[in-house]
């Protein structure tokens, strides 16, 4: 059983992240620079997007609050 170190749980905690986000938003067939302007892209109006991928980004950091690598 290998043991990771907390930068790896956080890349494979972002993976998921981003893979269900995607699947949740039916965002799947973007590829990464679709994707990229869909979240940062300008838009005249609030992007529920950008403000969902947000919320969820933040919920998966609480779990990393307190640890110096992330502060």
């Amino acid at each position: 059983m290998a043991i990771h170190t907390i930068e790896q749980d956080f890349d494979y905690q972002m993976k998921r992240l981003m893979t269900k986000f995607k699947k949740d938003n039916d965002l799947e067939e973007l590829d990464a620079e679709e994707l990229q302007e869909k979240l940062w892209g300008k838009q005249g109006e609030k992007n529920y997007i950008t403000i969902e991928f947000a919320r969820a980004v933040l919920e998966m950091m609480s779990n990393y609050s307190g640890d110096e690598l992330f502060e």
